[in-house]
């Protein structure tokens, strides 16, 4: 018997459309709803916390604002702090109720965890813009000067 081989056909989906929550408007909107829950929490955290978490936010602003558009790394840096991370820190906080001493220092610790993480951030993400730059500056070298490869 004779097997007759078809080759599968692959159809290529789609490419999916960039998400509109990952562009710098939608993050400074996230970023302005965080300000807010913080400022709302402000009553019921100790001052470091609040102060922490201001600086916290002032730094994501900025790896926000320092670019017109964010690569995948940094979006996804941002949406983790902002959707999940410092939310639960400050949501797990509260839920104490009377939290101990020990607990308080844990929630500094963890907001500042959160702060060398984005600074750190921030440093990757202008080391990535300044790469990008050199590597535009290399190809316009390349492409408008004169090269060993013309046939002339």
């Amino acid at each position: 018997m004779i097997q007759v081989m078809r080759r599968a056909r692959h159809i290529e989906p789609d490419p999916p459309d960039d998400d509109p929550d990952d562009e710098p408007d939608a993050l400074r909107g996230r970023l302005a709803e965080a300000h807010r829950s913080v400022n709302r929490a402000a009553g019921r955290l100790p001052g470091a916390a609040v102060v922490n978490a201001r600086w916290l936010l002032d730094t994501l602003r900025e790896i926000v604002d320092a670019a017109e558009s964010l690569d995948i790394g940094s979006v996804v840096f941002l949406r983790g702090v902002l959707d999940d991370f410092l939310p639960t820190t400050l949501r797990t906080y509260l839920a104490l109720g009377t939290p101990q001493p020990e607990q308080t220092g844990a929630l500094l610790d963890q907001i500042d965890t959160l702060q060398r993480s984005a600074a750190k951030e921030r440093r990757d993400a202008m080391t990535r813009k300044a790469h990008e730059f050199a590597i535009q500056a290399s190809f316009l070298t390349t492409k408008f000067s004169g090269s060993d490869l013309d046939l002339e």
